[in-house]
């Protein structure tokens, strides 16, 4: 069996967009899909935007009040389904 994995292969084609931060939020990668989803390109996202930039305003109370909170004190978040904001249009994404 063949364990010669390509991850950032796996990370750019996986069906749900994904991104990874530093701990200020500044997004340093992001995949095909969470581009797509937000309608961005990564010059347009790399060390540029921030998590808190694609959300609505709702979910940056959310993300400020509780989410951060909860991130620092346990380290870990299981699950968050926020709204963020795509260029001209709210898209859902989990």
């Amino acid at each position: 069996m063949d364990y010669n994995i390509d991850y950032q292969e796996f990370y750019n084609s996986f069906p749900s967009g994904f991104f990874c931060s530093l701990p200020d939020g500044t997004i340093i990668d992001a995949n095909k899909n969470f581009l797509e989803l937000t309608n961005y390109s990564k010059k347009e996202v790399i060390g540029k935007k921030k998590f808190s930039d694609f959300l609505s305003l709702g979910g940056k109370i959310y993300f400020e009040n509780i989410f951060a909170p909860s991130l620092k004190l346990s380290g870990t978040i299981k699950e968050v389904n926020l709204n963020f904001i795509k260029k001209g249009v709210l898209a859902s994404l989990s």
